[in-house]
């Protein structure tokens, strides 16, 4: 399942409240810091997208190739 990007409005303006009503902002879920890859779908997504190049050669690598592929269309 491809992933969509929602844009940020007036309702969840108030979450990033350095961000002024001109700027434009696109974002794809929430992650909730220092909870861990199981709290969330989400949580689980950027840290498997944050591997370093270092495991590539490990089996976690294919859930960074599976990250990437949620994310980017084609």
């Amino acid at each position: 399942m491809l992933l969509r990007l929602s844009k940020i409005d007036e309702r969840t303006r108030r979450d990033p409240y350095y961000l002024e009503v001109t700027d434009q902002c696109d974002f794809l879920q929430e992650y909730t810091a220092r909870r861990g890859f199981s709290h969330s779908e989400t949580n689980q997504l950027i840290i498997n997208l944050k591997k370093p190049v270092d495991r590539r050669d490990r089996p976690e690598w294919s859930h960074k190739e599976n990250a990437i592929r949620r994310i980017l269309p084609g």
